[in-house]
């Protein structure tokens, strides 16, 4: 629901989550705010941070990049955004 959630989430159960795919605009506390927090936790710092958002200018997407956003997708590429998610998956299950 908003990115104060996703970090309790995050702490609860990081030893099941291997990324986190976030939106931008959420209450309370914004997707760009939140990953801010995660990379410096070095507990969450490792996890790859996927955005889908419908933010699509360059502006955003370059806000999104400097606070450590691994991928940003626009919430309309489903199946881009898919692809990612699995190519993770793959990842953590090799590690």
């Amino acid at each position: 629901e908003d990115g104060v959630e996703a970090l309790q989430v995050l702490e609860d159960h990081l030893d099941e989550i291997t990324m986190v795919v976030t939106d931008i605009e959420m209450p309370n506390m914004n997707g760009f705010e939140m990953t801010e927090k995660i990379r410096r936790d070095s507990r969450f710092a490792h996890l790859p941070v996927i955005a889908l958002t419908t933010l699509a200018g360059d502006e955003d997407v370059a806000k999104g990049k400097a606070v450590g956003i691994d991928e940003y997708h626009i919430k309309l590429d489903k199946e881009r955004l898919m692809e990612c998610v699995h190519r993770y998956v793959k990842e953590a299950e090799t590690v």
